[in-house]
């Protein structure tokens, strides 16, 4: 739906040289440039709107360029492990990057969504790696009061400290690029999760990292395919299990945070073949996404706590995305809350071509309208997709802390909801 004559609102890098500057913030785009995106693969760029200028807030081209760099900097990585595997690996431009990705999360905390892709990159396996690690160091940083109680051992600033979470969750699959080539085809072919070799990448990267950086980086590595249940690999000892405590509690938080990162983006874009090959299949929308982890059987396998996070930084409808409500009505979405996440404030934005918002089109705040719904976004129809809360808290992160400090732990509450939707 792009225009000659729009102007960019985020820079645009190279799909398959993230260091590869293609147009900056501000550009003019024409009808050249906008042919060369698509001829590039480039399907989502983000413009400047006459009218929507309040959505500024939502857009940090620092934040991008943060992760681009993170981008690159992972290419390298994986680059030297597949044709150097015993080389010893240096990974402190690595955690340096991440470092910066997180610093700008905090530093642009309106910016600090999971919008759309975040890698731009046309590498599967690297758009996942970076797209996982920008979720878990937002949930991370969401869930300041959970790391906290969840690792009393250590000071509190060392407790939020997310940046080795979310190195983890960038090498959380860099042992698979060491999969005997017919174990990792079998695998993009079948997509059989229980298959023994496959199950091994989590083993290799771990023996990769161990000693290289934090043990709480490694240990997203080791056991980010851990379910909160027991279930998952590598499996719970009995003396892990325990007899009292819910599984999922012997897992490290970090794990179960990447966990949901995980999955999350498997269900978002889909697998990938052998090949590197993304799925032809349109990707879920987000709202699906949510939905799905918030229902069996993915409810029973992930955290309910970094679910919860998960919903408080990936809006189901994000915004400045394009979407349409009742009565076939296209808006685009201008703000949103956490506590009612599929009840977004939607401006009525009319034909596209016109190139600005049209005189008297006032926001809708879908919280107030409760006959109207979001109906499709990215062409899907998504009006079964739409979901509440199951509790008043359900959404509240504070709320949910301030229910800690009264004796019911996190885990406990936070599983209710889930009980009685079983």
């Amino acid at each position: 739906m792009a225009r000659p004559g729009m102007t960019l609102a985020m820079p645009i890098h190279h799909p398959k040289r993230p260091e590869m500057l293609l147009l900056n913030t501000g550009a003019a785009l024409d009808s050249f440039a906008l042919g060369h995106l698509r001829e590039l693969g480039i399907s989502d760029i983000r413009i400047n709107y006459p009218g929507l200028k309040y959505l500024a807030p939502y857009v940090s081209p620092v934040m991008r360029e943060a992760c681009v760099e993170t981008t690159r900097k992972l290419a390298g990585v994986f680059e030297h492990v597949r044709h150097d595997a015993h080389a010893r690996l240096e990974f402190q431009p690595v955690r340096r990057a991440v470092a910066d990705m997180v610093e700008s999360m905090v530093n642009h905390p309106m910016a600090a969504l999971y919008i759309n892709e975040v890698s731009q990159t046309d590498q599967p396996a690297l758009r996942r790696a970076v797209n996982v690690a920008f979720l878990s160091a937002l949930m991370g940083i969401s869930l300041q009061s959970y790391l906290i109680q969840d690792r009393p051992r250590l000071k509190p600033g060392f407790a939020r400290d997310v940046a080795p979470l979310g190195l983890g969750a960038l090498l959380s699959d860099l042992g698979a690029q060491l999969i005997p080539p017919a174990a990792l085809e079998r695998y993009y072919r079948t997509h059989d999760d229980t298959d023994p070799e496959w199950r091994q990448h989590v083993t290799i990267g771990h023996a990769l990292l161990r000693g290289e950086v934090e043990p709480s980086a490694a240990a997203v590595v080791l056991n980010h395919h851990q379910n909160f249940d027991g279930s998952g690999y590598p499996l719970l000892t009995d003396a892990e299990q325990g007899e009292h405590a819910p599984a999922g509690s012997k897992i490290h938080v970090f794990s179960r945070i990447a966990a949901v990162a995980d999955w999350f983006d498997r269900l978002r874009w889909g697998t990938f073949s052998a090949d590197g090959v993304a799925p032809a299949k349109p990707a879920r929308p987000v709202v699906r996404v949510l939905r799905m982890m918030r229902e069996a059987p993915l409810a029973h396998l992930l955290d309910p706590v970094c679910v919860r996070a998960m919903v408080a930084v990936a809006p189901p409808y994000p915004p400045g995305s394009l979407v349409t409500i009742t009565g076939d009505v296209r808006c685009v979405v201008v703000d949103w809350s956490p506590l009612d996440p599929c009840r977004p404030i939607v401006q009525p934005i009319g034909d596209l071509s016109r190139g600005s918002i049209e005189e008297g089109n006032e926001t809708i705040d879908l919280r107030r309208e409760r006959n109207l719904v979001v109906t499709h976004i990215e062409g899907q129809d998504v009006s079964k997709d739409n979901f509440e809360a199951r509790s008043q808290s359900e959404f509240d992160l504070s709320a949910f802390y301030r229910l800690a400090e009264t004796g019911t732990s996190h885990a406990d509450e936070a599983e209710q909801p889930f009980r009685r939707s079983a």
